[in-house]
Parts: C-alpha cells; structure tokens; sequence
C-alpha cells in the first residue's frame, strides 16, 4: 500500500472520490510531516555536503529541455507495460518515480528524471547503485525523504519543497522553516521551488514535465484503474544477487480489499476503480485544469477517459510530433463535467485559478465572492464562473437564477464582519496545536538550532492564535 493510502486510513474511507481533499491532506500531512521534520534534521549534514559539491542543486536550476521537447511519463498502471519495450527507440524526455526506476532500468532505460516524494521512499526500491552509476538519470526529491535514499544517491540530484496550504503546521514548515535551513545566504535558499500536494505523485510528474519546459506530455500507466483484476498495476521487476526477478502483481490494484476505500467499482467507461483511486484521478485532473498544459494519454487501460488519447506505437513512431491537441476550452469542458461530479470546481478571480469543494454550489459561490468582494476584490465576476458551473452540469441558469445570485453576493458583500467564520477557524487551529508534540526534542535537529527556534515558535504562533 503506498503512503498516501496509509495516510487516508488516518481519518477513514474514501467515497467514491467525493471525500473533500481538506480532509484528506489533513490526513496526510499529519502522517507525513512529523516523519519529515525528523528525516529533514537527518539528511543535512548530507544535503549540505551534496549541495557544495555540486551533487544536490534546488530543481530551479535543473537545465531545461529544448522548445518542442516531448517527454513520456511513467506511472503504475497496467498501460506502461506497452511502452517500456516501445523506450528503446524513444527520443524524447522520460519521466517516472523511483516505483517505476528500476523496472525501466530492467528494459535499459534511463529515465531523464526519477521523483522521490514520499517520506517512506526506500533505498532498497532502487536496486543496487551499479543501475545507476554512470547513467543520465537526477533523483528529484525534497528533504524529508528517508536518510537511507539520501545516502544511496551519490549522483545529480534536484530538491523541491512541497507545498500544504491546509494548516499552518505545514504551511510553516515549508515555507519558513526550510528556506532556514537550507540556505546559501541570509536572504536566499537553494532549495526555491514548492510542488503543490495533490494526493499522488501523478500530478508532481506532471507539474516536473512543465517546469522543466517539455512539451506535448504523454501519460504511460497514469490511469486510476484497470480493465483486468491480474494486471492492475505495471509489472514491475526488481533485481536481486545480479539477476532479475518479476515481481507479482497484486489483484486489484491493493493486497487487501476489506477497507470501504479499497473495494472494487465499475466507472462508466467500463473500467474498474476504488474510492481512493478515484480520489487521485480527481486531484490529477484538477492539477490538469489548473496546469493548462497540453497532456496527451497513451495508456487507454483504465479510468482516466477525460484526458486525450493517442496510441503509444504512432507517438514513439513520430517522436511525438505531428499531434494537434484539442482547444484547450474543448478540454477544460471535458474536466469541468468530471469535477462538478464529485463537488470539486475551479474558480477564476483576480487573474488566477483556484479551486473550490462545494456540496451546494448554487448557494456557495454567490456568498464566496460576496466576501471577495467585502474584502476589497475588483475582479469578483460571479456570472461567468456560475455559467461554466452549471454548464459542466448540464444546466443552463434563467435569469431569475442569475439575478438571485447577485443578490446574495451583493447582500454578503455589505456585511459587517465574519464573526461565525472565525468562530469556526479557531476551533480548527485549537484541534491543531499539539500536532507536533513529540517531535521538537528529535535529537538529530540539535544540530540545526534555526529548527528548534522555528518549530517552537510555530507552537507559540498557534497556542496564541487558538487562545484569542
């Protein structure tokens, strides 16, 4: 079971991916952080060395791929078992995690770059260092990994810092507390860049692919699902003594099917899934539609029908050249439709994108951009968002409809204050204070007197913010 499935058991089962994703990095980040405040107290003195020898450098500095350069990326499912064979003949960029590594390197493949996000990601998962000595391969990874897969990489290695806007434990953590330690100067850090947590590593692939310049992206094995209950995942392969082993491949994508989260489903494209698969699939196209970046799916096996499709034999045959990508308005649509289902929308305000869990749209957004609005925003245009909102519904609003939306804006937007807002804040943060105890007194964080200093002042921040 990988980490984020552990971490969704922390606060119970997935629904058909309708469980909100505040719950859910809630879960995460509180599995997860406590483990990578102590790795991160670990892995510096490592990281320090690495970094002035050039090994370990912040992924802003990664050298970009040429105009035009398309990239393959590799995720779990049971499609990547078509291209790993195709690779050989592959131009372009390939991009995967270190659960596909050491399989590609199984097929004499050497991926551009190899993410690392979870804090549990082994050593061990990458096989002997003889696989990668010499190849083209940077790990991709950020300071909370485990200290073991630190010092198993001895090559070319870029660090990013996640990004968890849920609470402020993390938020903290990541944003002060990191920039402290792993500093070149007073006012910089080396490690500069935040990948935005989305509940799998899919949609990190992705952001990596954009940030790095590729372009078009084609997803192998990035599907959610399967059509087969014995071929569920990629068959990975693992070499043990010198020699090369295949791995089995569990039924139905998870050894244990006894947790609501992890029972089986049909989707409408006759596909199979779980709740928590379907939870990823949302996130992934919610990073889709917020990215604005053209994707292509090459796989075609499971649940990710959204996504526009190709054959992975006529993309290796043309490099990944020649291909039109639908308008991006036509694709955005697509997303829309799937996101609505599940609650889940993407607003536009103030020049950006953002997105919204919403159980009664219709009321909700009218008061969001009410208080938008109250607060100072110039750019609150409620009637084009709620058109595309009922759109990807299948509706159209009168405008009976529309007038009473701008009503309840307009009513929210002259209030005095947001007293029961707040009420309801500082009982978050209260349930949040003591999250991190047990964790200040590491003894590997003695060496970095700027975490003490921080983690005790982040409790002071919260028990004085939960105590007003």
């Amino acid at each position: 079971m990988s980490d984020t499935a552990k971490a969704a058991e922390v606060s119970g089962p997935t629904d058909g991916g309708k469980r909100t994703a505040h719950d859910y990095n809630i879960a995460t980040w509180q599995y997860h952080l406590p483990k990578e405040i102590m790795r991160m107290g670990d892995n510096y003195e490592i990281l320090k060395r690495l970094h002035k020898s050039g090994n370990a450098m912040g992924i802003q500095d990664a050298p970009k791929a040429a105009p035009g350069t398309p990239c393959i990326v590799i995720g779990s499912g049971p499609s990547a078992d078509k291209v790993f064979p195709l690779l050989k003949d592959w131009r372009g960029g390939v991009i995967c995690s270190t659960s596909q590594g050491m399989t590609l390197r199984r097929w004499g493949i050497e991926p551009d770059y190899m993410i690392a996000l979870d804090s549990n990601s082994p050593a061990a998962e990458n096989g002997p260092p003889s696989l990668w000595k010499g190849t083209k391969t940077a790990l991709v990874s950020q300071p909370g990994v485990r200290t073991d897969l630190v010092e198993y990489w001895r090559w070319k290695s870029y660090w990013f810092r996640k990004y968890e806007p849920v609470a402020d434990e993390p938020r903290i953590f990541y944003q002060m507390v990191q920039p402290l330690v792993f500093h070149e100067d007073e006012n910089e850090t080396w490690i500069k860049t935040q990948f935005v947590m989305l509940a799998s590593v899919a949609p990190a692939l992705c952001f990596l692919a954009k940030l790095l310049g590729y372009s078009p992206v084609f997803l192998s094995g990035v599907e959610f699902g399967w059509r087969d209950p014995a071929h569920s995942r990629f068959q990975s392969w693992s070499m043990e003594k010198g020699k090369w082993t295949q791995n089995p491949v569990p039924l139905s994508g998870m050894a244990s099917n006894d947790r609501p989260e992890a029972v089986p489903y049909q989707t409408d494209n006759g596909a199979w899934t779980m709740g928590i698969q379907e939870f990823y699939k949302r996130n992934f196209l919610l990073a889709l539609r917020l990215d604005q970046w053209p994707v292509w799916d090459i796989g075609g096996e499971g649940a990710l029908s959204e996504v526009p499709r190709l054959d992975p034999q006529a993309v290796v045959k043309a490099q990944g050249q020649g291909f039109t990508y639908p308008p991006l308005p036509k694709v955005d649509a697509l997303y829309d439709r799937y996101l609505a289902k599940h609650n889940t929308y993407v607003v536009k305000w103030n020049g950006g994108m953002n997105f919204v869990e919403s159980n009664d749209w219709k009321a909700d957004f009218p008061r969001a951009f009410g208080e938008a609005k109250r607060q100072g925003s110039k750019d609150a245009d409620l009637l084009s968002n709620m058109r595309r909102f009922a759109a990807a519904h299948g509706e159209t609003p009168t405008p009976e409809q529309e007038a009473e939306w701008l009503g309840i804006m307009e009513k929210v937007s002259k209030a005095k204050d947001i007293k029961e807002a707040l009420k309801i804040m500082d009982a978050r943060l209260m349930a949040l204070v003591h999250s991190v105890d047990g964790v200040r007194d590491h003894p590997s964080l003695g060496v970095i007197p700027e975490v003490k200093a921080a983690l005790l002042k982040m409790d002071d921040i919260l028990k004085g913010r939960a105590d007003v």
